[in-house]
C-alpha cells in the first residue's frame, strides 16, 4: 500500500501568502485521501512581522501556529501533520529551501536560522540528520546553487500562479542525481492535492520522513485526480 503525502504547504496562521488555515487544511487535505501534510510554513523575518521586540520563543510560537491547528484537527482522523519549513538565507538570494526533519525543539534552541548561510546550514543539516531541498530552482529570481550543498530538489511545484519550469529542475536533478519531491505549494484552496509523494510506509514524525526519502522507495505524484 502507498501514502500521499503533502510536501508543500503554507498555512494562513504563519505564511503571509497563505490563505488556508492548518486546521482547514488537514481536513481537504484529508477529504482528498492524503495520508499526511508536511507543512512548510515560510521561515524569513517577515514571519514574524510586529513581533520586533519579542524573544525567539515567542516568535516559535507564531510559527507554530498553523502546524498545531492542524495537528488538533486532525487529532482523531488518522492523519499524519508533519513540521517542516521553507527557509531562506536572506544574505544570499531569494532562493527557497525545504527543510525536513527538525523538531520543534531543534528550532527553539538555534534562533534565525535564517541569518545563516546555505552552506553553514547544509553542516547543521548533516550533523542533525536534515534534509535540504530547494524549492522551485528554476522559478524568477532564484538561483542555481552547487548540488554539493543540497540533498535533494523540488522538480515539481504545482502553484499555478508561478512558472517554476519544473522539466527543467527534473532535468537538473537528473543531471546531477540529486533526489527529487513533489509538492503543491499550497497556499490556496485552488492550490489543493496537485503534488505530493508516495511512500510505502505512514510517516509519524520528521524523522521517518527522512528515512523515507533516504530510502528513495517513493513515488511523484503530479496532481490530477
Amino acid at each position: 500500500m502507498k501514502y500521499l503525502y503533502e510536501m508543500h504547504l503554507h498555512t494562513s496562521e504563519v505564511s503571509g501568502c497563505g490563505r488556508v488555515s492548518g486546521a482547514d487544511s488537514a481536513v481537504f487535505y484529508k477529504e482528498k485521501g492524503y495520508a499526511g501534510i508536511i507543512v512548510t510554513d515560510h521561515m524569513v523575518p517577515r514571519a514574524f512581522r510586529g513581533m520586533e521586540d519579542a524573544s525567539w520563543d515567542e516568535k516559535v510560537d507564531r510559527f507554530m501556529e498553523g502546524y498545531k491547528k492542524a495537528v488538533q484537527a486532525a487529532k482523531d482522523e488518522n492523519f499524519d501533520v508533519i513540521l517542516s519549513m521553507e527557509l531562506r538565507f536572506m544574505s544570499e538570494s531569494e532562493n527557497d529551501y525545504l527543510i525536513y526533519g527538525f523538531t520543534e525543539e531543534w528550532l527553539r534552541n538555534n534562533p534565525e536560522p535564517y541569518n545563516l548561510t546555505l552552506k553553514q546550514f547544509k553542516k547543521i543539516a548533516d550533523e542533525n540528520g536534515f534534509l535540504i531541498y530547494q524549492a522551485h530552482p528554476f522559478r524568477d529570481h532564484m538561483t542555481v546553487v552547487d548540488p554539493k550543498y543540497l540533498h535533494g530538489i523540488e522538480v515539481h511545484n504545482g502553484h499555478h500562479g508561478h512558472d517554476s519550469r519544473n522539466p527543467i529542475a527534473e532535468a537538473w536533478a537528473e543531471l546531477h542525481g540529486l533526489p527529487q519531491s513533489s509538492g503543491s505549494d499550497y497556499h490556496y484552496l485552488e492550490h489543493l492535492a496537485r503534488g505530493g509523494m508516495l511512500f510505502y510506509e505512514r510517516i509519524r514524525t520528521p524523522q521517518d520522513l527522512v528515512k523515507q526519502l533516504k530510502s528513495g522507495r517513493y513515488g511523484l505524484f503530479k496532481g490530477g485526480f
